[in-house]
């Protein structure tokens, strides 16, 4: 709620009186406004699997939420999913998922499928495969560093309330530094800690929200609504803003479920 009320009285005053410092960091119409970019963190797995690569890279995921340089900006998904040999009992929603999957792997003609597979901000940087927790490690910092570098050019904020197993809510987008957006697109997605594996397991994954573009200096606002929230395994909701084609992640933010 005080997230709305600084944009709408931010707006209010900059429409009225143009000649106001606009100094505020995430005042959408400052053309100086940013804020620290965040990294989303999504790996798709299979705990099924008998071999050790999914462990690996779940207990990198354990190391990198503990690692005081980036953890403060990472966010955290685990995607399970069936594989050839596998069904994974803790698969949820798979044609939205695997829709998601695809258009990670067909982001680049050479790619192929296989688990684990983690992705930072979307299908550019991708670390596939693990030969040890330390190796996933390594190479996710290597592409978290270099993104950390940049700042975040969009902005969210949602207010909610969980309803048995319906959360409604409404949530705000804004493009910062007086820019203009296009079209995107906005997931909300539910997970838990489902233990040994992933402290981060998704357990709800609806088709994700079209958004208009943004105007400069403006920002969207609407309601929204998701339904059979699964019983107890909904922790936290997660938002990710992408661009139009859903490969690319502008933002994203995680909220406990109270």
């Amino acid at each position: 709620m005080a997230y709305k009320l600084i944009f709408s009285f931010i707006l209010l005053v900059f429409l009225s009186c143009s000649e106001i410092e606009r100094d505020n960091i995430l005042d959408p119409k400052n053309p100086d406004s940013k804020r620290d970019k965040v990294i989303l963190l999504e790996a798709f797995l299979n705990t099924n699997n008998p071999l050790d690569y999914n462990q690996y890279a779940l207990d990198a995921i354990e190391a990198l939420a503990l690692d005081n340089d980036i953890n403060k900006r990472l966010i955290f998904l685990e995607y399970h999913r069936d594989t050839q040999q596998y069904s994974d009992p803790l698969i949820v929603d798979p044609v939205n998922m695997e829709d998601l999957y695809e258009r990670y792997i067909d982001y680049d003609p050479d790619r192929f499928k296989g688990v684990p597979d983690l992705f930072l901000n979307g299908a550019a940087d991708r670390v596939q495969g693990a030969s040890s927790a330390s190796n996933v490690v390594s190479r996710v910092k290597k592409l978290a560093t270099q993104q950390l570098l940049k700042y975040g050019e969009y902005t969210i904020e949602v207010d909610f309330n969980l309803n048995g197993s319906t959360i409604d809510g409404t949530y705000r987008v804004a493009r910062l530094a007086n820019q203009s957006s296009e079209e995107m697109q906005l997931r909300m997605i539910i997970t838990y800690n489902s233990g040994a594996t992933g402290k981060q397991t998704v357990s709800r994954l609806p088709i994700p929200l079209a958004l208009d573009k943004i105007d400069s200096g403006d920002y969207l606002e609407d309601s929204f609504e998701i339904n059979n929230v699964p019983a107890g395994k909904a922790e936290k909701l997660i938002l990710v803003l992408t661009d139009e084609s859903g490969i690319n992640v502008l933002h994203a933010i995680e909220r406990k479920i109270e």
